[in-house]
């Protein structure tokens, strides 16, 4: 990607795609569907342009103005990352953001149980498996 100027995935039926999340990252201006994948996300940046996948047109003219842009976009990325427009999407952010959830979920399930640490069962596991584990765990308690 070092030498890429921007990735565009056109696909019509793309679901939350990370390879979006990944170019960024790597400091590539996103080419995505409107309606799908990470629209939303992005809103009003110029690094990040939503297109209509019917629409050929649409997707070229996106592709050429981001190479005729290419500097002013990938600074303007540059930017956002310094200043931590993708901490969201952080390793940290997304436990936090399952811990909340599956907290929340456990006790509307059961609000007379007591709070569940789950960090040590998460810890560099999958969402799976730390689902997995929990379950394991509250089991064990029970």
């Amino acid at each position: 990607m070092n030498n890429a100027i921007a990735m565009v995935v056109p696909s019509r039926w793309e679901s939350f795609s990370l390879v979006f999340i990944e170019a960024l990252f790597s400091g590539l201006p996103i080419i995505y569907l409107k309606g799908a994948s990470v629209d939303g996300y992005f809103d009003g940046l110029p690094f990040a342009i939503a297109v209509d996948a019917r629409n050929p047109q649409a997707i070229a003219e996106a592709m050429r103005y981001v190479v005729a842009q290419e500097a002013a976009i990938k600074g303007a990325l540059a930017r956002w990352q310094e200043e931590g427009g993708l901490a969201r999407f952080s390793r940290p952010a997304i436990r936090e953001v399952f811990d909340h959830g599956l907290q929340a979920s456990i006790m509307s399930a059961s609000p007379a149980q007591a709070r569940v640490d789950i960090r040590p069962l998460c810890h560099r596991h999958a969402a799976i498996s730390c689902a997995s584990s929990l379950k394991h765990s509250i089991a064990a308690k029970a």
